[in-house]
C-alpha cells in the first residue's frame, strides 16, 4: 500500500486515572519527526482520556457515566438505556453473560498457548527437543519459535 493509501486511525486509551499527570481532560498524542521538529502525517493518532476528569462539559459528564453504577443517575440517556437492558433485562443479561464467558475462554485459551509455548521453549533449552519439532507441535514457524528463543 502507498503511503497516501494508509487509512486514519485512532487508537483512544479511557485510563481510570491521569496517567499523563498534567490535569488535562484529554491528551492527543501526534508523531513527530523531532529533527525536523515536524507533525508526521501518517494518519495514526493516540488519545489518552483521563477517567478522573469529571468536569461539568460533555467529556466530563461521560466519564461521570462511565464510573456511575446506577444507570438512573446517567447523564447521558442512550447510555443510561443500554446499561439498563444489559444490567436488567433478562435478555441482556444472557447476552452479557455469553460476551463474558466468550472473553473468558479466549483468555483460558491464549494462556494454555503461552504455557505451552514456554514448556517447549524449556524443552528445547535443555536439549530434549528441537526448535523444528516444537514448531511443528506448536504450529507455528520454525523462524517464529526461533524469534521467541532470543
Amino acid at each position: 500500500m502507498d503511503f497516501e493509501e494508509l487509512p486514519e486511525t485512532y487508537v483512544i486509551f479511557i485510563t481510570e486515572h491521569d496517567v499523563l499527570g498534567r490535569g488535562l481532560p484529554l491528551y492527543t498524542i501526534e508523531r513527530t519527526i523531532q529533527e525536523a521538529d515536524m507533525i508526521f502525517e501518517d494518519k495514526a493518532h493516540i488519545i489518552y482520556v483521563n477517567g478522573e476528569n469529571k468536569d461539568d462539559t460533555e467529556l466530563g459528564r461521560l466519564m461521570q457515566d462511565f464510573a456511575c453504577k446506577i444507570p438512573e443517575n446517567m447523564n447521558y440517556e442512550l447510555l443510561s438505556e443500554r446499561t439498563k437492558y444489559y444490567k436488567r433485562n433478562d435478555m441482556g443479561v444472557t447476552k452479557m453473560c455469553k460476551i463474558m464467558e466468550d472473553i473468558k475462554q479466549e483468555g483460558i485459551k491464549e494462556g494454555q498457548q503461552k504455557g505451552r509455548l514456554s514448556a517447549y521453549i524449556e524443552m528445547i533449552k535443555a536439549g530434549l527437543l528441537s526448535v523444528k519439532d516444537a514448531a511443528i507441535k506448536l504450529g507455528i514457524s520454525e523462524e517464529e519459535l526461533q524469534s521467541k528463543l532470543n
